[in-house]
């Protein structure tokens, strides 16, 4: 997948449970998908930060994740200038995410979340 695919696929991953807490009736079936909703983003929030996806993501998890908080904070109605300055974190840190995915893509001697680590290992 290319870094662009990886950008878009991570975020819509990250967003869809978001929407689901704040859109979904508070039915039953309401209910259950928002706790699912909920396992699966905690779940992909470890994978991003502690778990596997640190290796084959390295620093763009994180950004991922903190497009999700701000992405949550806009769906809380902030004030109309806050949710520019939202809006603007959101786009430069998918732009950030694209480069981090691009450069590991690229770069070949990448290991683990060290960038600047050029040495072949041993």
């Amino acid at each position: 997948m290319t870094a662009t695919g990886k950008v878009i696929f991570f975020t819509i991953l990250t967003w869809l449970p978001i929407l689901c807490f704040f859109y979904l009736p508070n039915t039953f079936w309401g209910i259950a998908l928002k706790i699912l909703s909920g396992i699966f983003l905690a779940s992909l929030i470890y994978n991003f930060i502690l778990g596997p996806g640190v290796d084959l993501y390295g620093s763009a998890g994180a950004g991922f994740i903190l497009n999700a908080v701000w992405f949550t904070i806009i769906n809380l109605r902030p004030p109309r200038w806050a949710g520019f300055i939202l809006w603007l974190l959101i786009i430069t840190g998918l732009a950030t995410c694209y480069k981090i995915l691009k450069r590991m893509a690229e770069d070949k001697t990448y290991n683990g979340m060290d960038l600047y680590n050029k040495e072949p290992p041993d």
